[in-house]
């Protein structure tokens, strides 16, 4: 699509950047106010059972939750690189990277399947 057609639409170059500038500022208000209400939530349950807490801590598993934070860290670094592929004119690494996510995905599907069967065979 030409340029002339993105801009068409906006009437301007700076309309449309304007708008693409508000729309990223709204998101993200969104996204604090949606994850402070979570924060605030989590902390009231907290302090209202805080035994409840306590024993669920003591059925988590540190090595699983451990290795789910260094894949989705992991995987999230590799879709950067892979956008940064793609912007230097490299689609092949950037989907063979892209690759790379997806598998890492499915690897924390998979370990979040062993947690979660954990929790099954503890409550059984």
């Amino acid at each position: 699509m030409p340029p002339e057609a993105v801009t068409e639409h906006w009437g301007s170059e700076s309309a449309r950047r304007q708008a693409a500038y508000l729309g990223m500022w709204v998101f993200i208000a969104t996204e604090v106010l949606l994850f402070a209400g979570l924060f605030t939530a989590y902390g009231v349950y907290r302090s209202v059972y805080p035994e409840v807490f306590r024993a669920a801590q003591l059925t988590m598993d540190v090595g699983l939750g451990t290795l789910n934070t260094f894949i989705l860290v992991t995987s999230s670094i590799v879709v950067a690189l892979a956008v940064h592929a793609v912007r230097g004119d490299r689609p092949g690494l950037g989907g063979a990277l892209l690759l790379v996510a997806a598998l890492l995905g499915v690897v924390f599907l998979v370990v979040k399947g062993v947690e979660y069967a954990h929790h099954v065979r503890a409550v059984s």
